[in-house]
């Protein structure tokens, strides 16, 4: 019987959500600095997440999640 899951080394599942936790808050840290809108640059009112192709979300940023 064989695995479904190939095994992930710890190396890799430590480095690839890190990885991804960066990608996320650069995408908010740009969207915050190109944002003319002040619901944006004063509120903070949005939401940025990160989805796979199924589309399953795999992250979601610390911003307002409610969206």
């Amino acid at each position: 019987m064989s695995n479904a899951h190939p095994s992930i080394d710890p190396i890799t599942l430590s480095v690839v959500p890190s990885a991804l936790e960066t990608a996320q808050r650069e995408r908010t840290t740009t969207l915050e600095k190109t944002a003319r809108s002040s619901v944006f640059n004063l509120a903070h009112d949005y939401s940025n997440a990160l989805f796979d192709h199924l589309p399953e979300m795999i992250l979601q940023g610390q911003d307002i999640p409610i969206h």
